[in-house]
């Protein structure tokens, strides 16, 4: 009922998004031959010709104009879900304050990240989604919270990657290069645990809580039926997959009785003066399967950069052959 009205009605409410929708139909073969987008453009197709209908009986010929994107709303689209055949005629007869209620009402925390989400973070985060789906925990009870952590993990790292020293202050002075002693791992730690107690998870965290793989875990997020694990590191000589993999061995002993997930969460202090890699470089899945074990463990290890120097002060990189 929620994800309809966001996904279709983006296209339904924007003629030339539709537009677009049907060319590469027509021209993409990776979207021509795909079953969910051939079923999402028969969707809105169907609940064009339901408002087009309605709209005919309703208006008169010579209202003129492009009426798509008008008559169409997430009420149209929750009531056409339902089956209801004349949702635009139906919506229209009701009073505009009514309309107006029921249209806020509709709008949520999911509906508000479809309209206004970054691009290139949801495609990660499929990404990330399709690979920890090789495990066979990555079910409804498991895969689904797990989601949610990810998720908070990547906006996180997205608010980290831009934050200054304005806006950050003392909180994220472990970020800035002081030329002093290097910053620990417990800045980081503090911080991200600050950044998931305003979120969604707020009730869910234990910080530092012990007897997790017969150790203590930094941060641990617990849900009805699976929790999860996130360590964190500070890392001076080597933060490349290759060098951060070395630590995937201890998040994956907090997974040892659990959903087979975790996260590993790196300060990178080895930022050179030609900058830090792209979030979206800075993200990824390890396997860690140990000897005798059925199947691997899932570590997320996401990478964030401490030192990173001013954008006025990065150097360009040598062309790359």
């Amino acid at each position: 009922m929620l994800i309809r009205p966001a996904i279709e009605g983006t296209f339904l409410r924007d003629a030339n998004r539709l537009a677009l929708l049907d060319r590469a139909l027509a021209h993409d073969p990776s979207l021509a031959d795909d079953d969910a987008a051939q079923q999402l453009h028969a969707a809105i197709h169907a609940a064009i010709n339901t408002v087009n209908t309605a709209s005919r009986a309703t208006t008169p010929p010579s209202a003129g104009g492009d009426r798509l994107g008008k008559e169409l709303s997430r009420l149209t689209a929750v009531l056409h879900h339902f089956g209801i055949e004349d949702a635009a005629s139906l919506v229209k007869r009701a009073p505009p304050h009514l309309q107006e209620v029921m249209e806020s009402l509709l709008w949520n925390d999911e509906i508000a990240q479809a309209e206004t989400g970054n691009i290139k973070v949801e495609r990660k985060l499929k990404e990330l989604q399709r690979e920890l789906a090789g495990s066979p925990d990555w079910s409804g009870p498991m895969g689904g919270p797990f989601t949610i952590l990810l998720r908070q993990t990547m906006l996180f790292l997205a608010s980290r990657y831009n934050i200054g020293a304005t806006m950050g202050g003392q909180r994220t002075a472990y970020l800035r290069s002081s030329g002093g002693t290097a910053p620990l791992e417990k800045p980081l730690h503090q911080d991200y645990f600050e950044w998931l107690s305003q979120g969604p998870l707020y009730n869910t965290l234990q910080a530092e809580p012990i007897n997790r793989g017969r150790g203590r875990a930094d941060v641990l997020v617990r849900f009805r039926n699976a929790s999860f694990c996130v360590e964190c590191k500070r890392e001076q000589a080597d933060a490349t997959r290759d060098g951060l993999r070395t630590y995937a061995g201890q998040a994956a002993v907090y997974t040892d009785t659990d959903a087979a997930f975790g996260i590993l969460l790196a300060l990178d202090l080895t930022t050179p003066t030609s900058g830090s890699p792209d979030l979206f470089s800075s993200i990824w899945v390890e396997r860690v399967q140990r000897e005798r074990e059925d199947d691997p463990r899932y570590i997320v290890i996401a990478r964030l950069p401490g030192n990173k120097p001013h954008p006025s002060a990065t150097t360009t990189p040598p062309r790359r052959p």
